[in-house]
């Protein structure tokens, strides 16, 4: 009987301590600064985030100036997240789920995307990936958002875009080409995603169709 007495209280004493990982200061500045993003939550019924340029213009006067307010206060917003989240990460590195627990790990990603230099902190991203403090998949995001941010080939398939091709006039919405588009589905289901790149394609309202960069360009 005090073997198992014992033994509980060793486990209650173990699942305090692990608890007692978790800063919940932190936690609670980060939960609270993604209320902050109300702003951009206005924005989606206005405009369609991969083609902003053709939207706009077909806007009503009147949605105009809300659009141009809501991205006035949602710049000022981000700005400001964007100081606080990098001071986090010069802090303690990448804020995970074991520094504010699983519920909150994806919150300083969301942040930083917002940041003019994003590109700057994919080693970090890339470290809380590879040491399980946050899902790989983001991780996966931020990169092909860098590759199409150089004009190369994405390695996931989740970054669609819209502009002009072939010398066409209007604006062509795709999922801009992917580097062994023939494999991507198993890297993406390694990367930890649950849809194919047909099915993200569809989610964001475009037919996948399997482009070279030559096309792009």
């Amino acid at each position: 009987m005090r073997k198992i007495a014992l033994f509980f209280l060793i486990v209650c004493c173990h699942f305090a301590f692990s608890q007692s990982k978790i800063n919940f200061g932190l936690k609670k500045q980060l939960d609270s600064i993604m209320i902050l993003e109300t702003y951009r939550h206005n924005l989606h019924p206005l405009v369609d985030p991969l083609n902003k340029d053709t939207t706009v213009k077909g806007m009503s006067v009147a949605d105009r100036a809300d659009y141009a307010r809501y991205w006035k206060r949602q710049d000022k917003i981000d700005s400001m997240n964007v100081v606080f989240v990098d001071s986090i990460f010069k802090k303690y590195g990448y804020p995970g789920k074991t520094l504010v627990g699983p519920g909150t790990v994806e919150t300083a990603w969301i942040i930083m995307l917002h940041a003019k230099e994003v590109d700057k902190y994919l080693p970090i991203f890339k470290k809380a990936a590879e040491t399980n403090e946050l899902p790989f998949r983001y991780y996966a995001m931020s990169l092909d958002r860098t590759f199409v941010k150089q004009g190369k080939e994405q390695m996931y398939g989740t970054q669609g875009v819209c502009r002009k091709l072939n010398g066409g006039t209007d604006n062509v919405c795709f999922i801009w080409p992917v580097k062994d588009a023939a494999t991507v589905n198993e890297r993406r289901k390694q990367a930890g995603f649950e849809s194919t790149v047909e099915e993200n394609a569809k989610v964001m309202g475009i037919k996948y169709k399997v482009l070279k960069i030559e096309e792009v360009k």
